[in-house]
């Protein structure tokens, strides 16, 4: 799976973010996670340059579970944009059953660049 990710993210996030995204001073993301049916919302867990790895994972009962959110900043990244709210679902499965998993994410992006002069 890690051909499919972008550039160096999937090192980890600590040392690989810089060399991912050289032009992004500061990121916020913030998910909320629920089920796609009845929408009982977690707790909010707030993700920075330190922390953001290349997926979100999903909830322990659930299998190869999570979003890619290294894609969508680096679709960011790529048209500067500051902002984006989204809603993902997760691409796992449940782990008993085999079911695909119901649970979405709602996801609020925030990127500060840096000021990068003429080369």
């Amino acid at each position: 799976m890690a051909n499919n990710r972008p550039r160096e993210f999937d090192e980890g996030p600590q040392t690989a973010f810089g060399k991912a995204f050289p032009t992004i001073k500061n990121i916020r993301v913030e998910v909320v996670q629920g089920n796609s049916f009845s929408w009982n919302p977690s707790e909010p867990r707030i993700y920075s340059q330190s922390n953001l790895g290349e997926y979100i994972e999903c909830r322990e009962r659930c299998q190869d579970g999570g979003f890619r959110v290294g894609a969508l900043v680096n679709e960011m990244e790529k048209r500067r944009e500051i902002d984006r709210e989204i809603t993902a679902y997760c691409q796992g499965r449940e782990k008993r059953t085999q079911r695909r998993c119901k649970n979405r994410f709602s996801v609020d992006i925030h990127i500060e660049y840096l000021d990068v002069g003429p080369s």
